[in-house]
């Protein structure tokens, strides 16, 4: 019986680590990005690893979309992300938009940020009554043939004793380096 329960749990862990893995991208094919980053990048999605490419940037950081056609991305100088565009109010009108993000860079060479992180569990650490999890996460990085890309993973789950429901996915996005200046 020892056996059969000592298997059961590596089973259990195997399975549980190999979900975690997410998408991965060699290091070679990636620049590591800090503060003195910037660039102009179309605002629509050329490539993913999803089938639904058909999204821009801009509903990437849950901004309004507007009949954008590029976006700059640069650091302030306290080290947060701005998002420079020209947001059309009518057809002559134009006015432009700057969006601000905190977050944080990492030693692996992004730039991460949490749209929304909220993390309920009762009781904290094993939460076998209760858990709500809304989880939006944005890693940004740039790859060595000058593109952008977003790393999105979201998490909706919520468990009341004996009932769950959720879902959750990771896509990265390609956007291209334009040559429009800043």
């Amino acid at each position: 019986m020892k056996q059969l329960a000592t298997i059961f749990i590596v089973l259990t862990l195997l399975i549980c680590a190999s979900c975690g893995t997410g998408l991965k991208i060699s290091e070679s094919y990636c620049k590591p990005i800090d503060d003195k980053f910037s660039g102009t990048f179309l605002n629509q999605s050329f490539k993913s690893t999803d089938e639904n490419s058909n999204i821009t940037l801009l509903q990437l950081f849950n901004i309004d979309d507007s009949k954008t056609d590029s976006i700059t991305l640069k650091f302030d100088n306290i080290r947060q992300l701005q998002i420079i565009f020209y947001d059309s109010l009518s057809i002559m009108e134009y006015k432009i938009r700057k969006e601000t993000f905190q977050g944080n860079f990492s030693k692996k060479g992004y730039f991460e940020i949490y749209l929304s992180n909220v993390r309920k569990e009762i009781p904290p650490l094993l939460p076998i009554f209760f858990y709500n999890y809304d989880i939006d996460r944005i890693r940004i990085s740039f790859t060595t043939s000058n593109e952008l890309i977003v790393d999105n993973k979201w998490n909706r789950a919520a468990y009341v004793i004996g009932m769950a429901a959720g879902d959750s996915d990771r896509t990265q996005y390609f956007f291209k380096k334009t040559n429009v200046p800043k």
